[in-house]
């Protein structure tokens, strides 16, 4: 009867062996010693001794599933005795079963007392966070057991290595509090080390190489880099607690605009983690493709019609690689839509092929979200200062709600959080460069401040300084859209090529304060580019008809005809003699023609 129910015990045993090895091809020996106590007590089914041994090896190689199977067998034919509730209390304190083991420990330890028992149960009260009844439990065994601390590391080993990481932590926070010096000692953190990029190091690219080493006196288990795992040792056994680790790593982490807080984590086997992490500042904020505004699109139009008459080398301005733009527009309130409008035309104004000197890699802009006390911070230290140079102009456009007194000059960001760009302006005017533009827009609660504030900037200033305060509308904008795209080839001269602050603050009725008469140059005004071209061409176009002969009717058709600049193409290819006299002539009789059609 005994073998039978032994027998039995056996499949039972192979099912629960089976389900845990989830059907992956495995042994199903544990050890040789196991299978040769199994052989031994289907021989020796009473054989209490034998039965014991088995179950305590099985908690040896922590199988407490197996155990428990061959006590609760046991129990039911009394076999055990008071050993059993201790081998009962560690099979349940294997399986992390943390209330029924304490009270069965605590049995065990009343019809026996041991210190197996005693530790036990201080490990689990600090496992159930009962750490005060813990302590006084594992401060008593430790005045007779000298070697507590390497049993406590055993039994730390142990449970976390299979995966009973609740029991593990109680038994580190327990060495911790009854050994620091062991616990330092065996729990060491990793080593991490970044040697590139520097902390607040600042690029305009995409991405960055991250260069670091991890070195450790533990194996390492999982490395990651942001939220990318760089290195995972996966399940591969550790043949050594004590093996060591040392690592280089070079990987490429992306870079958003403004703050990037790049973080580097390593774990141990043990779950024991430290971090290092390193601030990239990203300082692309370039002009994003589905930005659009009422402003802009027009200029972009305007700027289409001219170039459908004009060849577009006539209208390209020349681009100055000294020349940088921040155009920082707050979008807060009733407000929103039209800072937005007025900061994205003047970054297209003063990036755009045609009038603008500034190319768009040296210009920046925040609109929207982007304007942040965190973007201007970094902007202001990593490019609108450290970036000038001796050759360079800066041209700052500020836009949105000010709050100005004598003390400081707040700026409202998106979040509505302030930003006093005081401090930026008189360092920035400071520095020796080719000279500084400054444009304050927006809603002002004191211009008189502002601009006092701003022309003391500019007269003690070693470099030239234009400054302006606009009225807060949208004149300047509309004035300006009018003055670059509008053709009048009288009266120009080649200084009227050239747009100054002097051209906005015209617009807005507003007054420039300045250290020097001359304003600085912040882009080109292509209408008057082509005005001034076209002025000249027409004076050389009177001398080639006298120099051609042509009679009086035909020069007063091809003069009428010219009159009007849009035939900038038929002037050029005449002057050049791609176009021939008579054919200029046919020309300009078609088109009188047609006009006095049209006229009718």
């Amino acid at each position: 009867m005994r073998y039978d129910a032994r027998f039995f015990s056996l499949c039972a045993l192979l099912v629960i062996s089976v389900t845990m090895v989830c059907a992956q091809p495995s042994e199903l020996s544990i050890s040789a010693e196991i299978d040769t106590l199994t052989a031994r007590l289907l021989e020796n089914p009473n054989n209490a001794a034998l039965q014991t041994q088995l179950i305590d090896l099985y908690l040896q190689t922590f199988n407490p599933e197996l155990a428990l199977l061959e006590i609760s067998y046991a129990e039911a034919l009394n076999q055990l005795g008071g050993i059993g509730t201790m081998m009962k209390g560690r099979v349940q304190a294997s399986l992390e079963q943390i209330s029924p083991a304490i009270k069965t420990l605590q049995l065990a330890y009343l019809q026996s007392p041991n210190d197996e028992a005693l530790m036990l149960l201080g490990i689990l009260e600090y496992s159930r966070g009962n750490t005060g009844a813990g302590g006084r439990i594992l401060k008593r065994l430790a005045k007779r057991l000298p070697s507590l601390s390497v049993e406590l590391l055993k039994q730390y080993e142990k449970f976390y290595l299979n995966g009973r990481r609740v029991i593990a932590r109680g038994i580190a926070t327990a060495l911790q509090d009854t050994d620091p010096v062991s616990y330092a000692t065996y729990f060491p953190l990793p080593e991490i080390s970044i040697l590139s990029p520097a902390d607040n190091f600042s690029t305009e690219a995409s991405q960055t190489s991250v260069i670091f080493e991890v070195k450790h006196r533990r194996p390492i288990q999982q490395i990651t880099l942001g939220k990318r795992t760089v290195f995972d040792r996966g399940e591969e056994k550790v043949a050594s607690v004590t093996e060591e680790y040392l690592q280089s790593f070079s990987q490429l982490a992306d870079i958003s605009e403004g703050k990037n807080v790049l973080t580097i984590k390593a774990t141990d086997v043990f779950g024991y983690s430290s971090e290092r992490s390193v601030i990239v500042n990203g300082m692309s904020f370039s002009r994003i493709a589905g930005w659009a505004s009422p402003s802009s699109d027009s200029l972009k139009k305007e700027y289409l019609t001219l170039r459908s008459y004009i060849p577009e080398p006539d209208l390209l301005a020349q681009k100055n690689q000294a020349v940088r733009v921040l155009v920082i527009s707050a979008t807060t309130g009733a407000d929103s839509t039209q800072y937005f409008d007025r900061g994205l035309f003047l970054y297209d104004f003063l990036t755009h092929p045609y009038s603008g000197i500034s190319a768009p890699a040296n210009a920046k802009i925040l609109l929207g979200p982007r304007v942040s006390a965190q973007n201007i911070a970094v902007i202001s230290d990593e490019w609108l200062i450290r970036s000038a140079t001796f050759q360079s102009v800066t041209i700052l456009y500020i836009a949105g709600r000010w709050e100005v007194s004598q003390e400081g000059w707040n700026y409202f960001d998106s979040m509505s959080q302030k930003v006093d760009f005081k401090p930026i302006l008189e360092k920035l005017a400071q520095l020796a460069t080719a000279g500084v533009v400054m444009i304050c827009d927006g809603v002002i609660n004191d211009r008189v401040t502002l601009e006092e504030g701003l022309r003391a900037i500019a007269q003690t200033s070693t470099i030239p300084i234009n400054a302006v305060v606009l009225r807060g509308d949208d004149t300047w904008v509309t004035g300006t859209l009018r003055d670059v795209t509008q053709v009048k080839s009288t009266a120009m001269t080649a200084q009227a090529e050239l747009f100054s602050l002097y051209d906005i603050a015209l617009k807005a009725g507003a007054t420039v304060i300045s250290k020097e008469p001359a304003g600085l140059v912040i882009a080109q005004n292509p209408a008057r580019k082509i005005g001034y071209q076209y002025q000249e061409m027409l004076v050389q176009l009177e001398k080639k008809l006298g120099t051609d002969k042509a009679q009086t009717s035909a020069r007063q058709k091809i003069l009428a005809f010219a009159r009007d600049w849009r035939r900038f193409n038929e002037v050029r290819r005449y002057l050049q003699n791609d176009l021939s006299l008579a054919d200029f002539i046919v020309r300009a009789e078609e088109f009188l023609s047609r006009s006095e059609y049209e006229t009718k």
